[in-house]
């Protein structure tokens, strides 16, 4: 089951996209990381439009679609800006 992680923070959302987008894994109490089968973030701006961010190798899930973020492997996953598709939420 996904978890859904709100975080409310001041960003200027005109500026998105000059900046990466990341995910990273800091100071984690597990000694094995964090597994992400699915990262998928939406900044909401002031006027309520979204801007939604994702990482390409997790877009569906499969055995294979799996990324650890830890000390030894990686500790940040890169997020692209999403391109909207017919038919998606």
């Amino acid at each position: 089951m996904a978890d859904i992680i709100q975080i409310r923070a001041k960003i200027d959302t005109a500026v998105l996209d000059h900046y990466p987008a990341y995910l990273r894994a800091e100071d984690t109490e597990d000694p094995h990381g964090w597994c992400l089968e699915r990262a998928r973030v939406t900044v909401r701006a002031a006027d309520s439009s979204g801007y939604k961010f994702d990482n390409h190798r997790l877009e569906k899930i499969a055995e294979n679609r799996r990324i650890w973020l830890h000390e030894k492997y990686g500790k940040q996953l890169l997020l692209h800006r999403a391109v909207e598709r017919a038919g998606t939420p």
